[in-house]
């Protein structure tokens, strides 16, 4: 009977360690969602404030000029980028077979 006695003990032990965590987490849960709850009014209250504020007649204002647009630099290109570009103007021209006299 021992053995029963302890099981019981080690099962009331687990219960009661359950039930405390339970506790913990659902007081850390309901001040959450209470914090969460108070930060959603606020943000409803600072969207109304700026939607009331944009509501409000706008006040004219001068038109920015446009950037100067620049145009873009000259591309370099190098004398082997020109050859490798032009390989088959090349061949032709300089690699073409002669014909034989």
């Amino acid at each position: 009977m021992g053995k029963k006695r302890d099981v019981a003990k080690r099962l009331e032990a687990d219960v009661a360690r359950l039930q405390s965590e339970f506790i913990r987490v659902d007081t850390y849960l309901r001040t959450r969602i209470s914090r969460l709850e108070k930060t959603a009014a606020e943000v409803q209250a600072l969207v109304r404030t700026a939607t009331e504020t944009t509501a409000a007649p706008a006040v004219p204002t001068t038109p920015t000029p446009a950037p100067v647009r620049r145009p873009p630099p000259a591309v370099v290109v190098s004398p082997a980028k020109k050859a490798i570009a032009n390989w088959p103007a090349v061949t032709r021209t300089y690699l073409a077979p002669t014909a034989p006299p």
